[in-house]
């Protein structure tokens, strides 16, 4: 049985690291590096997704609330089945992993999480006319 505070990993608390900003379903997270913990509802089911700033926690010690932490809403949905496994995946069955983003799934089995992270392009999303001239035309494999 799941406890009320949760790391979906096992052993040291599942780690994410940030090299800039994000945003994770629309909260900002700064670059860093966090814990990643679930707290559950009375019935055990997952209702906040939270990020803990201490990196070295065992799964069996879950964080106490404190104001450092970065915590949204979640909802386990119903999904495709995958696994039985518990996995981290960027999924492109409800939208696309962009250069500005995408949805990044903790998957078990006919569940998922969906998280939606959004982060600012490191590179040109563009081609200037003059750099298209270059690759422009029509091509014929053999």
């Amino acid at each position: 049985m799941w406890e009320p505070i949760w790391t979906p990993g096992a052993n040291w608390a599942t780690k994410l690291s940030f090299q800039k900003p994000i945003t994770i379903n629309g909260v900002q997270v700064e670059p860093g590096t966090y814990t990643v913990w679930i707290d559950m509802d009375d019935e055990l089911m997952p209702q906040e997704f939270f990020l803990e700033p201490d990196t070295m926690i065992f799964h069996t010690q879950g964080p106490t609330p404190r104001a450092e932490q970065i915590r949204f809403p979640i909802a386990l949905e119903d999904a495709p089945h995958f696994s039985e496994l518990l996995t981290w995946d960027f999924v492109d069955y409800q939208s696309t992993v962009a250069a500005s983003g995408g949805t990044l799934a903790m998957h078990w089995g006919d569940h998922w999480i969906p998280l939606e992270i959004e982060v600012e392009p490191s590179m040109t999303l563009t081609t200037t006319a003059a750099q298209a001239e270059n690759v422009v035309g029509t091509y014929e494999v053999q």
